[in-house]
């Protein structure tokens, strides 16, 4: 049975209001603004249409964007998305934001509230990595915003179907002018006053969209949360590293936050050199000593030879999930790039 399904979408400085069949008809298309036929009925036809048959398979088609710490004041990081499932997909519709959408969406032709600054995106990938990687079909942006990404990329013609199990996409975030803060990622109901809009497979719905968070830390290393990064820190990073439940419930924030120096998205015994690194303020030349005490910390809780380490807790311990801004972000750009 066909299902009809209405949007309203941003095309450059138009807005498009559609309804389509998700299996495969386009019933009918109201502009309120002027758009180039051959956007319309190219990209739109592209992305909707050709794509919109279910996905073969019976597993769930689970979309993580799970919660990334990202350096502050910094351009160019990465922010992957997972899909899981298996099921063949043929083709991906891209609605991804950041915060609540951002000042930017007081510019729209139909204006709405303006939002709260935040980082931006800077490009988004389809291709490296991902499980589209290797195919030849180009994506479209169709109106992004700094913080609001919307894509369109449909697998047209002799192009197969993929699986979808790996990383779905790749995001390139900058934090130019944000020293700290945590704000929303998601990747379902994104701008809730015109849709709201979910991720999905060129209309096939995702079982289960999971949002995540960006948060930017200004104090990496500082585990225990005293303003600064010593050896009183070690204990902490320890405490993160083997048992990061208990280390949640004492400081109220994942260990990830502050540990993970190597930026992977999870605190493991790669982030010890990186920590060393941030303990002693030297980012070239890690000392053995340092090192080499906190794997024989870290191995004696693993292994029940010791008492876990303690660790001094302060009074009141910072929730380092603060909503929305902090320091106002750069000028932003235009133009976000896919590759």
């Amino acid at each position: 049975m066909l299902r009809a399904a209405m949007g309203t979408m941003i095309l450059g400085n138009s807005l498009v209001k559609l309804r389509f069949f998700t299996c495969g008809l386009l019933d009918a298309l109201h502009l309120t603004r002027l758009v180039p036929p051959r956007l319309v009925v190219g990209q739109l036809l592209a992305s909707f249409v050709i794509c919109g048959c279910p996905s073969l398979g019976t597993a769930s088609l689970v979309i993580r964007v799970e919660d990334h710490v990202l350096h502050p004041d910094t351009a160019g990081q990465i922010v992957d998305v997972s899909v899981s499932g298996g099921n063949l997909i043929s083709g991906l519709n891209l609605f991804a934001q950041i915060g609540d959408g951002g000042p930017e969406l007081a510019d729209l032709p139909d204006p709405l509230p303006p939002g709260t600054d935040g980082p931006s995106f800077q490009s988004v990938d389809f291709k490296s990595t991902t499980v589209f990687a290797g195919l030849t079909d180009t994506a479209t942006d169709l109106g992004s915003l700094p913080q609001v990404a919307i894509w369109s990329l449909a697998l047209t013609g002799n192009t197969p179907a993929v699986p979808a199990a790996g990383i779905l996409v790749r995001l390139q975030v900058d934090t130019t002018g944000f020293e700290a803060g945590s704000w929303d990622l998601a990747l379902a109901n994104v701008l809730p006053d015109l849709g709201p809009f979910d991720t999905n497979f060129a209309g096939v719905a995702a079982d289960e969209i999971l949002n995540g968070t960006l948060s930017v830390d200004d104090v990496p290393g500082d585990m225990n949360f005293d303003g600064t990064v010593d050896f009183d820190d070690i204990d902490s990073f320890v405490l993160g590293l083997v048992d990061s439940e208990t280390y949640v419930s004492t400081f109220g924030v994942s260990p990830v936050l502050r540990g993970d120096a190597d930026r992977n998205g999870a605190i493991d015994f790669d982030d010890i050199p990186g920590f060393v690194a941030q303990l002693v303020g030297n980012t070239l030349a890690v000392p053995e000593p340092p090192v080499g005490v906190i794997l024989a910390a870290a191995a004696a809780v693993v292994l029940g030879l010791a008492v876990r380490p303690t660790f001094a807790v302060r009074d009141a311990a910072p929730n380092a999930k603060v909503s929305g801004s902090s320091t106002t972000g750069a000028e932003r750009p235009s133009e976000i790039h896919a590759e």
